[in-house]
């Protein structure tokens, strides 16, 4: 494993993101030191060796530390899961303090049996936590089995309004590439409202079963243009490679494949890595002679360039009408490589959106651009 960095990239980053949280009350430092979250002894070895204050470790990282970007411990990044709780960081509630009232919340749910393990009923009763999405009269059923899934469904007509005007644009059944389909909200509206055949591309452990049951409980299975998922990475060369992720949550975004960076270009903080299969989009369709897609949406966090140029020559079939990729325009060699391989392969630029609380938030140099056939 990588040894983390306990120190932000940037202090001045840091604070020009982030809400100003107010100051903690008794109560709330009683529930994180009763979490067990906060590790006063690393945090004091990290960041206050040599200072001279008096206070407790755990009432600066509350009044201080936060604001500049410190960890609690050295496996919870406040940024990233502020990155992942966006309706946190908007009510201004500190993500640890957040962290421990839903878990607290979630375990109190869950419950346990006389062994300390997690009773089947618990968890059955997890499972049958069922959102609906309702598009005109079709019902879209999502799992609403953490924070991270409720955000996501929840905001899942505001988060990324381009990509669903993009979807709505679908002639009825045609084939469509989700890649990086995550938990398959846009797999599952595509086949719902366009049926479009689907191949949903997705190599996480932790998103791949909420993906498997979202096609089971929207009845997928019975149709005609079923969801197909493909667990693999899609890259620019046919290799094994470490799957590394920032975090181990259902419903979690920020990996990548064999290159160790984030969509910014910097060092990826794992928290877990995997050694999995890799292939180019343009062998994949050779060796199992799939059908060439017409849309494809790629949204990786970071690799987007790399798993371009691995389809060239699928991207060169004037079949391919249209491209949806995420680019994040701070990391030069990425959005450049996404330009000249889509120009290249004759695609306009159509589009580049985000909503508009990216705006304020680390990712807004990161844009969804929209590429339709010239």
């Amino acid at each position: 494993m990588m040894p983390i960095n306990n120190t932000p990239a940037s202090t001045d980053q840091a604070n020009e993101y982030w809400p100003v949280f107010p100051e903690p009350t008794d109560e709330e430092v009683l529930l994180v030191t009763q979490s067990g979250l906060f590790d006063e002894n690393w945090y004091r070895e990290n960041y206050l060796m040599g200072r001279t204050e008096v206070m407790p470790p755990l009432i600066h990282f509350m009044r201080y530390g936060l604001r500049k970007g410190y960890k609690p411990n050295p496996h919870f990044d406040p940024r990233q899961y502020l990155t992942e709780n966006p309706e946190a960081m908007r009510a201004g509630i500190n993500p640890l303090l957040h962290y421990c009232i839903f878990m607290s919340a979630f375990k109190r749910q869950l419950g346990s049996n006389q062994n300390g393990r997690i009773s089947e009923a618990a968890l059955d009763s997890i499972w049958s936590q069922i959102s609906t999405v309702m598009v005109g009269d079709i019902a879209l059923k999502f799992h609403r089995i953490n924070a991270v899934t409720a955000y996501r469904i929840d905001s899942f007509f505001e988060k990324e309004p381009e990509t669903i005007d993009w979807l709505n644009t679908f002639a009825d059944n045609a084939v469509f590439w989700d890649v990086g389909a995550n938990i398959g909200l846009y797999s599952i509206y595509a086949q719902k409202i366009h049926h479009a055949k689907v191949y949903a591309f997705e190599p996480s452990v932790f998103n791949l079963e909420l993906l498997a049951r979202h096609a089971a409980i929207n009845t997928l299975h019975q149709t005609d243009n079923k969801i197909s998922i493909v667990p693999v990475c899609l890259s620019d060369s046919t290799k094994f490679g470490e799957f590394e992720m920032s975090h181990m949550t259902h419903g979690g975004a920020c990996s990548t494949f064999a290159e160790g960076y984030d969509h910014h270009g910097n060092t990826l903080q794992k928290c877990f890595e995997y050694t999995m299969p890799g292939i180019t989009a343009d062998a994949l369709i050779e060796l199992y002679n799939l059908e060439i897609p017409d849309y494809i949406k790629i949204d990786v966090d970071g690799t987007e360039h790399l798993i371009l140029s691995g389809m060239k020559k699928t991207l060169a079939n004037s079949k391919v009408k249209s491209v949806l990729v995420e680019t994040s325009f701070d990391f030069n060699e990425h959005a450049s490589m996404i330009n000249d391989v889509l120009k290249n392969c004759g695609f306009t630029l159509a589009v580049r959106a985000h909503a508009d609380f990216y705006d304020a938030s680390p990712y807004r140099s990161t844009y969804n651009c929209i590429w339709n056939r010239q």
